[in-house]
């Protein structure tokens, strides 16, 4: 089975960008692949924030809550001037973003190319299947560290019945592949 090579980060907010567990918000994904034609950086936001995440934060951090789509466009909108190459663009998102609206070092997987589905299929409709390749990628994962370890967690409720978050449509960005022939 042939398989696509796809970059993905997590967009988190962390109020102690130091502390990656405590108080975490999950923003969304970032992903950055490539099709036939096109360099492509897809960003998928979370739609709702519980209102109970919210309740302690200051009326800054809620307006860039808020914003939250704006701010990452933002971000992008900064350094993809300087990615030269597949890959590059969301290890620069990274690195200039460890703070409180937290990307993450970007995480390389194969995909099978199966998922693309269909010669007709839009950019647009491949960063909603990665999207959800990849989390149920890590959902499958998730149970079954539960269930491993489910004798010593017997009261909390199975990752199998929690609901995926709603999110919106990825936003896509892209760019032509250059042929390096003259």
């Amino acid at each position: 089975m042939s398989t696509t090579q796809v970059w993905y980060s997590d967009i988190q907010f962390r109020p102690d960008p130091a502390d990656s567990h405590r108080s975490v918000i999950d923003l969304g994904i970032l992903l950055e692949f490539t099709t036939k034609e096109y360099w492509v950086i897809a960003v998928a936001i979370q739609a709702g924030i519980d209102d109970s995440k919210l309740a302690g934060l200051d009326g800054l951090t809620r307006k860039l809550l808020e914003h939250r789509t704006a701010v990452i466009s933002r971000e992008l909108d900064q350094v993809l001037p300087r990615a030269s190459k597949p890959g590059e663009a969301l290890k620069l998102l990274a690195t200039e973003n460890p703070w409180s609206i937290h990307v993450s070092f970007p995480t390389r997987v194969a995909i099978p190319s199966s998922v693309r589905r269909g010669s007709s299929t839009t950019i647009e409709q491949i960063a909603e299947r990665y999207v959800y390749s990849i989390y149920l990628n890590r959902l499958t994962e998730s149970i079954r560290a539960e269930k491993s370890t489910r004798h010593a967690r017997s009261q909390q409720v199975p990752l199998s019945e929690i609901p995926p978050p709603w999110m919106y449509s990825p936003r896509v960005i892209r760019r032509p592949l250059m042929s390096k022939k003259g």
